[in-house]
């Protein structure tokens, strides 16, 4: 019997009830936040979204969901690969429209690897509740480029 290639319900409903309680616990300056993302890595393009909480010195931390479709070496196959599980945003360095950040994803590939990912992150504020990311990580021990669309609500 084969593996599904997505998460499953029960892996699913487990972070959420890890993530929980930061979606029921008011705290002044907090704004929820969805974000639509897309990572170019040696395993090609990688699209998902994230949810969470900003906070009002522009700490973030979240859900987030990736995925994307590898072709292997020979080209004969596609397989998905289906990331998803916990970030966080630290800043290192803020100013009223750019924020340098630490960025820590988090989570499982398929289902079978716990995978770790940092990032340095320049966040530009298009507006007061838009902002683009754009900045390297490293996955698959290699240097990856990331941006993100962030909506804060």
């Amino acid at each position: 019997m084969t593996r599904p290639n997505h998460p499953s319900v029960f892996t699913l409903l487990t972070l959420l009830i890890l993530m929980g309680p930061l979606f029921v616990v008011p705290a002044k300056g907090q704004h929820l936040f969805f974000a639509g993302t897309g990572e170019s890595t040696i395993q090609g393009l990688q699209y998902g979204g994230a949810i969470g909480f900003a906070g009002s010195k522009q700490w973030m931390w979240g859900l987030f969901y990736q995925e994307g479709i590898r072709t292997s070496e020979i080209g004969l196959t596609n397989q998905k690969d289906h990331f998803y599980g916990i970030q966080t945003s630290v800043p290192l360095v803020r100013s009223e429209k750019m924020t340098l950040s630490f960025n820590l994803k988090g989570g499982l590939v398929n289902e079978q690897f716990v995978v770790v990912v940092p990032a340095v992150e320049t966040l530009i504020a298009v507006r007061h509740h838009l902002q683009i990311g754009l900045g390297p990580s490293w996955r698959y021990a290699h240097a990856a480029l990331g941006m993100r669309i962030i909506v804060k609500l």
